[in-house]
C-alpha cells in the first residue's frame, strides 16, 4: 500500500461490502475509500450512471490499466484521487463521508426490528380496505373505469384525479376512497410485502436495508431491498418497528432543520432572532402572510404557512407552493394568493430574498454546503436555492452519527436508520435516559458548529418501545 496510506482499510465501495459481512467491523475513522473520492469529486453530476463509478471505470478514467487485480490498483487510483479532493475543497467533506462507511455499514447489518405478525396484519387490513373503497366507488360513480372517475371528480372541482387535485376536496365519499386506495396500493405493491420477505431471510425477523450515503446529489441516504427510508410516518406502519426485548427505541430529529441553515446562510436576522428565542416559524410567518398578531393565528394559517416556508426553501415558485400546499397539505391555495404569500415572505425575510436572488443571478454551475459539500452540473432553479441548505443539513446528521457511534457501540446502542434529518436508535433499557441525552446533546453540537454558533438548534427526543411510541411521526 502506497506510503500515508498504510494504517487505513483501502477499499472501493466499502459501505456495501462490509455491511454484507459477518466478522468485526473495522475501526470508523481507518477508512479510505475510492467510491467515496469518486462520487464526491464527480458533485452529483452522473450520480445515476452507476457504472461510471466502478473501480474499473474510475482506473481507466485516470489512465491505468483496468486489467490490473483491483488489490494491486487501489493504491494508485487512491494517491490520485486525494489530490483532486484537496483541490476542489473536498477534503472536510471527504473526511466526514469515509468517517460514515462503518457506522453505515453498522445500521446495515443491525436492520430494523419488525413485529412480523403485525406487518402481516397491516397489509391483510389495508388490502380489505382497497376492496371496501373500490366497492363504494362503484356504487356512486356506477363503475370504477378511470375515465369515468375522472369524469365524476371534474365536476366536484378537480382538473384531474392526482393527488394534489383531489386533496381539497376531501370529504366526498369517491374522493375519499380514491386517496385511500392509492395510498394503500404504493405500500401493497412495495413496501408491504418487501419487509415481509426481506423479514423472512433473518433468524430474529430484523429487515436489513441497504444504505447509501451518498445515494443523492445533496449528500442524503437513500435506501434499497427494501427502501426503510420510505416507511410511512403513519402511526400504524411505525408501531410495527418495535425494539427487541430489554431494549428501548430513541428518535431524534432537528426541529426546522432547512430553516435554521437557511437562516445560517442568508444571514437572516429575523430567523436568527425567532429561533434564539424559541419561536415557531411556521407561527411567525402566518402572522406576517396573513397579517395577524402571532397570538392569534389559526391551525390553518399556521399550516399554509408551514407549506410556504418549506415551498419557498425548495425554490418554488407561485405555481409550485400552490402545487405543495395542495398535495402535502390538503390545502387549497391559488396561484395569486401563492404569489402573494411569496411577496409578502420575501418583503418581510429580506436576506432570504436577496440570497436567493445572488444565487440565481450567478454564472456558478456548482452549489457548496456550509460544510463544502459539493454539488455540481446543471441545476434547475429550485435545485440551485434548495442545494446549499439540503446538503448542509445531510452535513450535519453525519457529524452527529461520527460523533455518536463509537460512544454508541460502547454502551451496547445501534443506530438503525437515519431518516432525512432524523435519527432512529435501539438502546438498552437501563441506559435509555443517558443515551437520549446523549444524543440531544451531539446532535445539537454537530449543528451547531456547522452552523458557527449563529443560530440556535433544537432537538426533538422520543422514547418509545416502538417507533410510533416515541411521537416523533
Amino acid at each position: 500500500m502506497s506510503k500515508g496510506l498504510t494504517p487505513f482499510l483501502l477499499g472501493h465501495g466499502l459501505t456495501e461490502q462490509l455491511g454484507r459481512r459477518s466478522q468485526d467491523l473495522p475501526q470508523y475513522d481507518l477508512v479510505q475509500d475510492t467510491r467515496v473520492m469518486a462520487v464526491l469529486l464527480d458533485g452529483g453530476e452522473h450520480l445515476h450512471e452507476e457504472e461510471r463509478f466502478a473501480a474499473m471505470a474510475v482506473a481507466e478514467r485516470l489512465g491505468l490499466d483496468p486489467h490490473q487485480k483491483l488489490g494491486t490498483m487501489l493504491p494508485t487510483v487512491a494517491t490520485r484521487l486525494l489530490p483532486r479532493i484537496r483541490q476542489r475543497g473536498l477534503t472536510a467533506t471527504y473526511e466526514l463521508e469515509r468517517r460514515c462507511v462503518v457506522p453505515t455499514a453498522a445500521m446495515m447489518r443491525a436492520g430494523l426490528p419488525i413485529d412480523t405478525v403485525g406487518w402481516k396484519h397491516l397489509v391483510e387490513r389495508r388490502t380489505q380496505a382497497n376492496t371496501e373503497a373500490t366497492q363504494r366507488i362503484q356504487k356512486e360513480v356506477g363503475c370504477t373505469e378511470e375515465r369515468r372517475i375522472a369524469r365524476y371528480v371534474s365536476k366536484l372541482g378537480a382538473s384531474d384525479t392526482s393527488r394534489a387535485a383531489l386533496m381539497p376536496l376531501r370529504g366526498n365519499v369517491v374522493v375519499d376512497s380514491l386517496l385511500l386506495m392509492r395510498s394503500n396500493q404504493a405500500f401493497l405493491s412495495d413496501l408491504g410485502p418487501k419487509v415481509l420477505e426481506a423479514s423472512s431471510l433473518d433468524p430474529a425477523g430484523r429487515v436489513h436495508g441497504h444504505l447509501d450515503p451518498l445515494g443523492t446529489a445533496t449528500g442524503r441516504y437513500t435506501c434499497r431491498g427494501p427502501n426503510l427510508l420510505g416507511l410511512e410516518k403513519a402511526v400504524e406502519v411505525r408501531d410495527l418497528v418495535v425494539a427487541r426485548e430489554g431494549h428501548r427505541l430513541i428518535a431524534a430529529d432537528y426541529s426546522a432543520a432547512d430553516l435554521r441553515v437557511l437562516a445560517k446562510l442568508a444571514s437572516e436576522h429575523e430567523l436568527v432572532t425567532l429561533f434564539a428565542n424559541s419561536g415557531d416559524p411556521h407561527r411567525m410567518t402566518a402572522s406576517v402572510l396573513f397579517g395577524v398578531p402571532e397570538s392569534e393565528v389559526t391551525a390553518s394559517q399556521r399550516t399554509a404557512a408551514k407549506a410556504v416556508n418549506f415551498a419557498v426553501v425548495f425554490g418554488a415558485e407561485a405555481s409550485g407552493v400552490s402545487e405543495y400546499a395542495r398535495s402535502n397539505y390538503g390545502i387549497s391555495m391559488t396561484r395569486y394568493d401563492a404569489m402573494k404569500f411569496i411577496s409578502r415572505f420575501k418583503d418581510h425575510y429580506i436576506q432570504i430574498g436577496n440570497w436567493q436572488l445572488l444565487l440565481l443571478d450567478s454564472d456558478s454551475s456548482e452549489s457548496r454546503s456550509l460544510g463544502g459539500r459539493l454539488r455540481s452540473g446543471p441545476m434547475t432553479n429550485g435545485a440551485r436555492l434548495n442545494s446549499p441548505v439540503q446538503m448542509s443539513t445531510s452535513d450535519a446528521l453525519k457529524m452527529a452519527i461520527v460523533a455518536l457511534y463509537p460512544m454508541l457501540s460502547s454502551l451496547g446502542a445501534e443506530i438503525l436508520l437515519p431518516v432525512h434529518d432524523e435519527l432512529l436508535v435501539e438502546v438498552p433499557l437501563e441506559l435509555v435516559d443517558d443515551i437520549a441525552d446523549l444524543i440531544e446533546e451531539e446532535m445539537e453540537n454537530a449543528m451547531s458548529s456547522l452552523l458557527d454558533n449563529k443560530v440556535a438548534v433544537k432537538v426533538d427526543v422520543g422514547v418509545g418501545r416502538s417507533w410510533g411510541d416515541t411521537g416523533r411521526t
